[in-house]
């Protein structure tokens, strides 16, 4: 399933049993389940990602969160011509929701479903400012991966980065994630927490203009009320 679901196409048995590795005999019959349950169909030769997903993904918060967010996005996203991310926040990690992107996105080493150290991000950062006391001490307990040479892995250097994020609403990354690409990033407030995150990627010999920073920090906020609009669940 995960293979179909990655691919964003139809895919024969043929093309199944390459990409997962399995025998197409084994490959048939985990086919044969999943439609069974209303996770795949089949038309013709080719399978896909049923019916049953899109509704069970649909009750999921952060598919609601994606579906409110992404109208925003795409317009940000044409302003800006950078790639954009929408993540949540996961332990002590950011999972990415969408990625909407420009011919240079390829370079950027993120995915649909993929996920990051938080600290590391400037997604990351812009939603670890506003986490509970308790919760941020509990994840900077924890050593903090170096990501690049850049990144902040002392907790006493990055408390003093996320009062830096309080202060202006806005967190950065400069190479702390992958080298040669910066970022800027705000959260998404809803129900009084940072629920997510949005950022503008963009390489580091490049720079962003205060309009641009404007723009993600309205999109945000029109993001967080338009949750609040729909009552969308959370569970955080």
């Amino acid at each position: 399933m995960n293979a179909v679901g990655a691919s964003g196409q139809s895919l024969s048995l043929a093309e199944l049993s390459r990409v997962t590795g399995l025998p197409k005999t084994t490959a048939h019959r985990v086919l044969q389940q999943l439609i069974r349950l209303g996770a795949l169909e089949r038309e013709g030769d080719l399978y896909r990602i049923g019916l049953q997903m899109f509704v069970l993904s649909s009750a999921v918060p952060e598919m609601s969160l994606r579906a409110a967010a992404l109208k925003r996005m795409l317009e940000l996203q044409n302003y800006t011509g950078h790639t954009l991310h929408l993540a949540t926040m996961r332990d002590d990690r950011v999972v990415y929701l969408e990625k909407i992107g420009n011919k240079r996105s390829d370079d950027i080493p993120t995915v649909v479903g993929g996920s990051f150290a938080a600290h590391a991000t400037g997604v990351g950062k812009a939603m670890l400012a506003y986490l509970p006391r308790a919760r941020l001490q509990g994840i900077l307990s924890h050593p903090l991966e170096k990501l690049t040479s850049r990144t902040i892995s002392d907790p006493a250097a990055l408390l003093v980065s996320l009062r830096r994020v309080r202060e202006l609403g806005i967190a950065f990354d400069d190479e702390e994630a992958a080298p040669k690409l910066r970022c800027v990033a705000h959260p998404v407030i809803y129900m009084g927490s940072a629920v997510a995150g949005v950022s503008i990627s963009y390489p580091s010999n490049a720079a962003l203009d205060k309009a641009a920073v404007a723009a993600l920090r309205a999109t945000c906020t029109s993001i967080g009320n338009d949750l609040a609009r729909l009552h969308l669940p959370w569970a955080g």
